[in-house]
């Protein structure tokens, strides 16, 4: 379990799983009312190029 409480707007309500690409996190969007899931990537380990690409896959 981590010590995070926010990431961004969003409240973390605790730990849903995690395994070798990041960890999905139990959150909750105040904005709307409603409970969401946050996956993180961990960055470290990935290759610049991977990372980017990653990010793009977010972003669209």
């Amino acid at each position: 379990m981590t010590d995070l409480k926010k990431l961004g707007k969003y409240e973390i309500r605790g730990e849903l799983g995690q395994g070798a690409m990041g960890i999905v996190y139990d959150g909750f969007d105040p904005m709307i009312g409603r409970r969401v899931a946050l996956k993180t990537v961990r960055r470290d380990q990935l290759d610049r190029a991977e990372v980017e690409e990653i990010l793009a896959r977010f972003k669209r």
